[in-house]
């Protein structure tokens, strides 16, 4: 996580977690999840093996950026607080020649998502 970057919203309301991920497949097992679980709940294994499943079809078959998290407080939420992150992350992407990459917890998030360029794979 040292090499990512945390963007919030100006006011607070939102906050999102973006990883560089080099192209190739890891030589190691990832140690985010294990790292998310340990830091935000846990006692929750739910929480970790989501990571590992999400893990296994993450591709990587070319450096891009990855959406980890993504969180707007609920009374934010529909206003457009985290597409403003997410296009901010885009538009660095667009000037760095890098795509992004990230997964829907919803459908109301692959809504949005799909709102903002981004396709089913």
């Amino acid at each position: 996580l040292a090499e990512g970057r945390i963007d919030v919203a100006e006011d607070g309301a939102a906050v999102a977690l973006w990883l560089p991920v080099p192209a190739g497949a890891p030589e190691e097992e990832d140690p985010t999840p294990a790292l998310m679980r340990q830091t935000a709940d846990p006692d929750n294994e739910r929480c970790e093996l989501v990571g590992r499943l999400t893990g296994k079809v993450h591709p990587h078959d070319r450096a891009h950026s990855y959406l980890l998290m993504i969180g707007v407080s609920p009374q934010r939420q529909g206003e457009g607080v985290g597409a403003e992150l997410i296009r901010a992350e885009l538009d660095r992407c667009d000037r760095d020649g890098v795509p992004a990459y990230l997964e829907a917890s919803s459908a109301r998030s692959r809504t949005l998502y799909e709102r903002l360029g981004f396709r089913f794979l």
